[in-house]
This record gives C-alpha cells, sequence and structure tokens, in this order.
C-alpha cells in the first residue's frame, strides 16, 4: 500500500514493505524531488518518519508478525502510531530548501544527486 501526497517541488510517499528475512514489516517516508523525478516514483531522500525513539520500538514491535498479539490490539495500536505520525509530517516538507533543512537537522546521509542538488556539503 503506497500514500503519495504530490507537491510542487516536493512530492512524498508513505508505505509499508516486507522484509525478506522474517515475517515482518518496514514503514517508509520518502521523498522525491519532482525537478529530479524520472516519472517512475524513485525516491531520493528515505527517511524514518517515526523520530520519537519509544514510538519507534512499539512500531517495530507491532510489525514484526512473529511476535504473537491479538490482531485486534495489533491493529489498532499500529493505526495510532502511523496517525500521529502522519499527521506529524506528511504535507509539512513542500519545497527543496525545508527538504535541505531537513536533511541537515536529521544528519540525513543521502544521495550524492540529492546533496548535489540542494547544495548539501
Amino acid at each position: 500500500m503506497i500514500w503519495i501526497y504530490k507537491g510542487n517541488e516536493i512530492s512524498e510517499l508513505i508505505y509499508l514493505q516486507k522484509s525478506t528475512y522474517a515475517d515482518k514489516y518496514y514503514f517508509h517516508y520518502d521523498y522525491i524531488i519532482n525537478t529530479l523525478n524520472n516519472s517512475k516514483l524513485k525516491p531520493h531522500t528515505m527517511t524514518n518518519a517515526i523520530s520519537n525513539k519509544q514510538k519507534y520500538d512499539a512500531y517495530c514491535t507491532l510489525l514484526d508478525l512473529e511476535n504473537t498479539m491479538p490482531d485486534e490490539k495489533r491493529e489498532k495500536e499500529l493505526l495510532s502510531i502511523l496517525k500521529d505520525t502522519i499527521n506529524e509530517v506528511f504535507g509539512k516538507i513542500i519545497s527543496e530548501k525545508q527538504l535541505k533543512e531537513f536533511i541537515i537537522s536529521r544528519g540525513l546521509v543521502e544521495l550524492l544527486i540529492v546533496k548535489k542538488h540542494l547544495g548539501i556539503k
């Protein structure tokens, strides 16, 4: 499942990815710089949208299907974390300038083409 927010300068993707090594999933929150996009929705910036360590640990437990817990509990808690995260970050970074500031503030390691395009040293 993929959610996409297409802005004028920056597009955002939120999606789940199945692990190839275990029965679990990963939640990705990625950015596309529209002027660099090759129209294949390949992200330029990959980040963990969940910056709170406690929430991140809870989210990892919920997406690890080898952890036994009732489906209703897993669904309720996962939806709560996803809603909070989406409300916190989705649609907030709408310009290349804001994306540059975000990358620098989080100390993210990005693709060389992104660093060059945004003027990040």
